[in-house]
C-alpha cells in the first residue's frame, strides 16, 4: 500500500487513479500488482503522533532504554 497524506491527500483523488492504472499496465514483478495507492484519512499531524508513537512503544517493550536518550546539560 502507497498512502499519499498531508497536503496531497485531499487532491490525490485523480491522481491515485492515474497512478493506480499505469502500477497495473508496468507492473513486471507479481508481488507489487498487489500494491494499491490510497489516499490518507488522518490529519497534517500524522507524522508526529506516528514517531512519538514509535518512541513510546520503544520504551514500553524495554522501560530501560529511556537511559540511552541523552540528557539535558545541567545549568
Amino acid at each position: 500500500m502507497i498512502v499519499i497524506g498531508g497536503c496531497f491527500a485531499s487532491p490525490a483523488q485523480w491522481p491515485l487513479l492515474h497512478a493506480q492504472v499505469q502500477l497495473q499496465r508496468l507492473v513486471v514483478a507479481a508481488p507489487a500488482a498487489q500494491c494499491r495507492f490510497v489516499a490518507s484519512t488522518l490529519s497534517f499531524g500524522a507524522a508526529s503522533r506516528g514517531a512519538a508513537n514509535m518512541v513510546i512503544n520503544h520504551i514500553i517493550d524495554d522501560p530501560t532504554a529511556i537511559m540511552d536518550f541523552p540528557r539535558p546539560a545541567p545549568y
